[in-house]
C-alpha cells in the first residue's frame, strides 16, 4: 500500500512531465496576478540560486526552503528534508577546484497558481536551467543542462520550497 508521500511525490512527477513536455508555442504568458505570480517564484528563484547557489550561502538556501522538504535528483538520488538538501549542496557545489554557477533560461520558465477554492496556496515552477564550471582562471565551462519542476508553498513567514524535482540532466 502506498503511503499519501509516496502518491504525491509520483503525482507531482507526472505532473512535472506532462507540463515540461510542452513546447513553447503551448506556453501561456502570464498576466495580471499571473504576472505577479511569476515575479514572485523568478525572484524566489533568485534567491535560491543566484544568492544561494551560485554564492555558496547555504543560509539563503535555508531562507527559502520548507522544513518538510523533499528533493528528487534523476543522478543523484533524493534528499528526504531539508537539512540533507543543504548538507549535500554544501559538499557538491562549494567544495570543488571550481566555482558552480547555475543560469536560468528565462524563456523556459513557466509558473501555474495553485488554489484551493480562491485561495492562493502555491506555484508551479517548471523551468530548463544550466550549470557552469567557473575555472580559477575565468574559463567558463558548460556541464550540464536540467530541467527542473518546483513546487512553491505560500506561508505565514512567505513563501518556501517544498518539492523540487532536478531532471532530464544532459552531461557536456
Amino acid at each position: 500500500m502506498l503511503n499519501k508521500s509516496t502518491i504525491k511525490t509520483v503525482l507531482c512527477a507526472v505532473l512535472a512531465s506532462c507540463t515540461t513536455s510542452l513546447d513553447s508555442t503551448h506556453q501561456r504568458a502570464p498576466n495580471g496576478d499571473e504576472r505577479e505570480l511569476y515575479d514572485i517564484v523568478l525572484q524566489l528563484d533568485a534567491v535560491l540560486f543566484e544568492q544561494g547557489f551560485n554564492q555558496c550561502n547555504m543560509e539563503r538556501i535555508k531562507d527559502v526552503t520548507a522544513a518538510e522538504f523533499e528533493f528528487y535528483h534523476d543522478l543523484a538520488g533524493t534528499n528526504g528534508s531539508k537539512a540533507s538538501f543543504v548538507d549535500s549542496l554544501d559538499r557538491s557545489v562549494c567544495d570543488n577546484d571550481y566555482r558552480a554557477h547555475r543560469r536560468l533560461l528565462p524563456h523556459t520558465m513557466v509558473v501555474f497558481p495553485m488554489y484551493n477554492g480562491d485561495r492562493l496556496y502555491g506555484a508551479i515552477q517548471t523551468a530548463t536551467h544550466e550549470f557552469y564550471a567557473i575555472h580559477p582562471d575565468g574559463r567558463e565551462e558548460l556541464t550540464d543542462t536540467a530541467r527542473l519542476f518546483t513546487l512553491w508553498i505560500k506561508t505565514e513567514n512567505g513563501w518556501r520550497m517544498q518539492r523540487s524535482f532536478s531532471y532530464d540532466h544532459v552531461s557536456y
